[in-house]
């Protein structure tokens, strides 16, 4: 089913919503990570920074150490001393620093290398300490200042390399949410611009309907106006007969009366015709027709239909000839198509001279009977043809026998056809003659298909 503007408006806000959330859950995933990759360098920076220290304090107790072996000056001790409690104390901070345990590690390092450096204090003061002693704990101390140095130097390879992944992870990133977000700018363009696009469009369809209904209620208010013209003379003419027929009842004499009579059964007959006709576009107007479209055979409608303008044709000596298939069938609504026919055969009627004909053919083409009704009547000029099915331009042409009508079958027949998805057109030669030409589908299974899809988009679009 077709769907309205109003509900693809709202589908393209829905979907540009959607779109929009999805970079803003991209956008605040990005922030998160670019959040902890701040803070993990952040503390990386701060153990690094504290190792770098841990191990300047190091340096110095060693060397304070190494002063006193010398010059056994109390100096280098006291100054050793003193390093030593700032050393504790770096390595105490370094402890506190919410990293991970591999830096526990190297804090249990650290304080067996002070626990090595206190002893080699001892050993130095203590004057029967042997040189062998003293030089197997100074090896120690270099034993363990190296696990130190090369632990501190794995600490920091690995975190640069741990970092540089997270930085090519937030690169990573930051490269989706860059396209992500061009991606739902231009997509929110092209839904606004659609949107924009079926609002005007919209509009301009409401824009068009009214005027059409504007320029329909004008035509109608036309039409009726010479209808209720049309209605008014054969009423008048009847009622004048009948006066005439009271006031000479008993004065005329019968052959007058009786030609009176037969007048006045004539007009009543146009105004019987005239009227139907009206009651008939009426309903068709309020949509109160329905098609009940079956299958019909085409022959045994057109003689249906031949059979109700019968006496009309003998009055004028005409000869009407029905030659078509009596194998086509067709998928119609009978009562419209024998109405349709009955117009189209009287109008022939009215415009052919007397004894002479009126042929009805059939042809089969394309899923599609063409039925032709054809007269040698009087005919008419091109731009009488171009007027005759448009409701604004009502032509109404006297007959041969000076008949007169209100130009209302035609459009009727227009409208049965159209809504039984055919179509008319008209060819005619003034002084030759008029061929009316319908087209209705065959009943086969393949065109019904296709007629109740075509009704169905009739339907809709209306």
């Amino acid at each position: 089913m077709k769907k309205k503007p109003f509900e693809k408006l709202t589908i393209g806000l829905v979907a540009t919503m959607i779109i929009l959330l999805i970079s803003l859950a991209l956008s605040f995933t990005l922030s998160v990570r670019l959040k902890d990759s701040i803070k993990h360098a952040e503390i990386l920076n701060e153990v690094i920074h504290e190792m770098d220290k841990v191990l300047y304090y190091l340096s110095f107790c060693e060397s304070n150490l190494r002063g006193y072996l010398l010059t056994r000056e109390e100096q280098f001790l006291s100054e050793y001393e003193g390093n030593k409690n700032i050393l504790r104390n770096k390595l105490y901070s370094l402890n506190h620093v919410q990293y991970d345990k591999e830096i526990n590690h190297f804090c249990n390092l650290l304080e067996e290398r002070v626990k090595i450096m206190d002893e080699k204090a001892f050993l130095i003061q203590n004057a029967s300490t042997k040189p062998a002693e003293l030089k197997t704990l100074v090896n120690k101390g270099r034993v363990v200042t190296d696990s130190i140095i090369n632990y501190k130097n794995y600490v920091e390879s690995n975190e640069m390399q741990l970092l540089n992944q997270r930085n090519s992870e937030v690169t990573q990133y930051l490269f989706y949410a860059k396209y992500m977000s061009l991606i739902s700018v231009l997509i929110s363009i092209v839904i606004g611009a659609f949107i924009l696009f079926l609002s005007r469009k919209h509009l301009k369809e409401k824009q068009k309907k009214v005027v059409e209904l504007e320029e329909l209620d004008k035509n109608k208010n036309k039409f009726f106006s010479l209808i209720s013209h049309d209605l008014r003379s054969p009423v008048g003419r009847l009622l004048h007969l009948s006066k005439m027929i009271s006031n000479s009842y008993y004065s005329v004499e019968q052959k007058d009366l009786g030609q009176m009579i037969n007048m006045n059964l004539v007009a009543a007959g146009k105004l019987m015709t005239l009227v139907d006709n009206l009651l008939v576009w009426s309903k068709s107007q309020m949509q109160r027709i329905e098609v009940n479209a079956d299958e019909v055979k085409l022959s045994e409608a057109v003689d249906q239909a031949i059979s109700l303008i019968d006496d009309y044709a003998r009055t004028k000596n005409v000869t009407i000839i029905n030659r078509t298939d009596n194998n086509i069938n067709v998928h119609v609504d009978l009562n419209m198509l024998v109405t349709v026919i009955r117009n189209l055969v009287h109008n022939a009627i009215k415009y052919s001279k007397q004894y002479s004909e009126v042929v009805i053919t059939s042809v089969c083409k394309l899923n599609y009977a063409h039925i032709t009704i054809r007269d040698n009547g009087i005919g008419m000029s091109p731009d009488k043809v171009g007027q005759l099915l448009q409701l604004e331009n009502i032509v109404s042409i006297p007959g041969t026998a000076k008949e007169e009508g209100s130009g209302l079958g035609l459009i009727l027949c227009k409208e049965f056809i159209e809504k039984n998805n055919g179509t008319i057109k008209i060819d005619s030669q003034k002084g030759k003659g008029t061929s009316v030409t319908i087209t209705v589908p065959l009943f086969n299974y393949e065109t019904i298909h296709k007629v109740e899809e075509a009704s169905l988009a009739y339907t809709i679009n209306q």
